[in-house]
């Protein structure tokens, strides 16, 4: 059988607890040999060799449920159809940042696509019930990051979550790291937002599709938010709030953490004041994020919108021209390329839809 499937097995069951999970997977045996021996009822020595504290007796009735086998069959039947695509802990391209985090995830379900590893990440985070002011902070941020190719990471939330992701298609890409089945819209007042999500981004989620939006499952999906990215941001926020849940998986993992100064005494911003005041780098505007990052504030580079692969020479005329036009012989001094070879790159790159010529020998990006 697939590896996937039966990692799917364990996935949707309901009543395992996910600690469970990863020891069992711990141990260094084959999932698919766990399942085996599930299905032909023959678990039980793996089962009291496990060193967890839980009931193994419960453990071994629902590793040999044949019920749990039969729903696991037929939701993984009907991935394909529903277009949802996996990744398991062995795959190759499963993210390195994922493999290294304290329980991580060994089975994802998604839409769209994962994020590029070799682009850099930030993860936005904050309240759903903001102020107007944190949205259009959120927003901006979201916004001026994706437009220099840095891919935002949020969890598709109220507030603002999907201001910076919003702001963040406006420009580039987003990932939504959501707490129920990737086939489920949660909050549906963001159907839109989801909707583009998939289309020029990605939606991920450890719960199996048709999984509705446990409360318990928002704490643990934060840690792969913050695993994901390369810096936190955290716009506004509450002392106790899902996004302090998610920096503390984030000092946990080792990221650094930016948050927004606020106005003392603001409930909103006592979270964030708090986080400053233990030594939080302070987040005023969005080039300190792109020069931490490495980027040059000045270069929007813009983050390509769908799955549009460019060619190396590409990669590098793609990098010097921006929303201004520019003339053909600039082009020609910047890049270092012959007419010809240059001429070749810039009507492929018409021909993708990424570039156009406002005016003759002047070129500039959609």
């Amino acid at each position: 059988m697939e590896i996937k499937e039966a990692y799917n097995w364990l996935a949707c069951m309901e009543k395992v607890a996910f600690e469970t999970k990863r020891a069992m997977l711990d141990t260094g045996v084959d999932v698919r040999e766990i399942y085996e021996s599930s299905y032909n009822n023959k678990i039980e020595g793996f089962v009291n060799d496990l060193s967890v504290n839980i009931n193994k007796d419960k453990l071994l009735n629902e590793l040999i449920n044949k019920e749990n086998f039969d729903n696991a069959k037929e939701i993984y039947s009907r991935l394909e159809f529903m277009g949802i695509k996996t990744i398991c802990e062995k795959n190759e391209d499963f993210p390195e940042k994922l493999k290294v985090i304290n329980d991580r995830p060994f089975f994802i379900y998604y839409k769209g696509r994962m994020p590029d590893p070799q682009k850099p990440s930030v993860a936005i985070v904050g309240a759903r019930a903001c102020t107007e002011y944190g949205k259009s902070i959120a927003e901006k941020a979201g916004k001026v990051l994706a437009g220099h190719g840095v891919q935002i990471i949020s969890g598709m939330a109220l507030g603002i979550d999907s201001n910076a992701q919003k702001g963040a298609l406006e420009k580039g890409t987003s990932f939504g790291v959501l707490g129920c089945g990737v086939d489920v819209c949660y909050p549906q007042a963001n159907r839109k937002l989801y909707t583009d999500l998939v289309n020029k981004g990605g939606v991920m989620s450890e719960e199996w599709p048709g999984r509705g939006p446990l409360s318990m499952n928002f704490p643990k999906r934060n840690r792969i938010i913050s695993g994901l990215c390369d810096v936190l941001l955290v716009v506004e926020a509450r002392v106790k709030s899902g996004s302090l849940i998610t920096v503390n998986y984030a000092l946990d993992q080792g990221k650094e953490i930016y948050a927004v100064p606020g106005r003392i005494g603001d409930g909103l911003s006592a979270g964030t004041n708090k986080l400053l005041e233990d030594g939080a780098c302070v987040y005023l505007r969005p080039e300190t994020l792109l020069e931490r990052l490495g980027i040059d504030p000045k270069e929007e580079t813009l983050g390509l919108q769908g799955n549009i692969s460019l060619e190396e020479d590409e990669k590098i005329v793609y990098s010097k021209l921006s929303l201004k036009k520019m003339h053909f012989n600039e082009l020609l001094s910047k890049t270092g390329f012959e007419v010809e070879q240059l001429s070749e790159i810039l009507l492929a790159m018409e021909f993708k839809g990424i570039i156009k010529q406002p005016l003759a020998f002047y070129y500039m990006k959609v």
